[in-house]
């Protein structure tokens, strides 16, 4: 029985904060909401629950903020997806990661160091590279090819920069896996059209906003609970 509007920030700072006014504005019942990779102040949504409106966060959360917050392990999923290429045979492997302020990126980044730590395989920050979009993916894949630094593995941090990776290693005939194992993260659209079809961590984006909308419903319906 309630209308949805969707906002779009498509990365931006800018329109992030110009959305939450929006919805403050239309008095809105609630909001879910997964921040920009690059918001690092929070008073826009600082706002919003001090306007006492319901705010869900999924996926991307912003730290210190007392919040419901729908996500899954980062650290455990990243851990796992490193061992899964050490245990396919890959002994040299290199992490596309995501930037720095996002708890997100920072739990995959930690859990392939302690999977690489777990199995005794050295590791430095050389290992860790930023690219977190399809356009970096390539271009830092290709760095690597031109530089004989291409490892047994790439961990991407999302399927976008594992898609920019396979489309790089394609274009200088390389084959995957034969020459080169890819995993990326998510699960989405973009994994099912890659060629070869690509390996990656089920983020299950379906359940996460289930669950956000659930959780979001019970707010709104008892709107004078308190945050546990």
């Amino acid at each position: 029985g309630y209308n949805v509007l969707i906002c779009q920030s498509n990365e931006s700072v800018d329109k992030e904060i110009a959305n939450t006014q929006t919805l403050i504005s239309s008095r809105v019942d609630g909001i879910i909401a997964s921040r920009t990779k690059h918001t690092e102040d929070f008073k826009h949504f600082r706002n919003i629950i001090n306007s006492r409106i319901p705010l869900v966060f999924f996926d991307r959360t912003c730290h210190g903020l007392n919040a419901d917050k729908v996500i899954i392990d980062d650290y455990k999923a990243a851990y796992e997806a490193t061992e899964y290429l050490i245990g396919t045979g890959c002994k040299d492997l290199i992490h596309f990661s995501g930037p720095e302020n996002l708890k997100i990126s920072a739990k995959r980044m930690w859990g392939f160091r302690d999977a690489l730590k777990k199995h005794n395989l050295p590791y430095d920050e050389s290992l860790v590279i930023k690219a977190d979009s399809f356009l970096e993916g390539k271009k830092e894949t290709e760095k690597l090819i031109n530089a004989k630094r291409l490892p047994q593995g790439i961990f991407a941090v999302n399927d976008m920069t594992a898609a920019g990776a396979i489309n790089a290693l394609k274009g200088n005939n390389l084959k995957i896996p034969e020459d080169i194992s890819v995993i990326g993260f998510t699960n989405g659209l973009i994994s099912t059209i890659t060629d070869p079809p690509m390996t990656t961590v089920e983020q299950n984006g379906y359940l996460m906003g289930y669950q956000a909308a659930e959780l979001l419903l019970k707010r709104i319906e008892q709107i004078d609970t308190p945050y546990i």
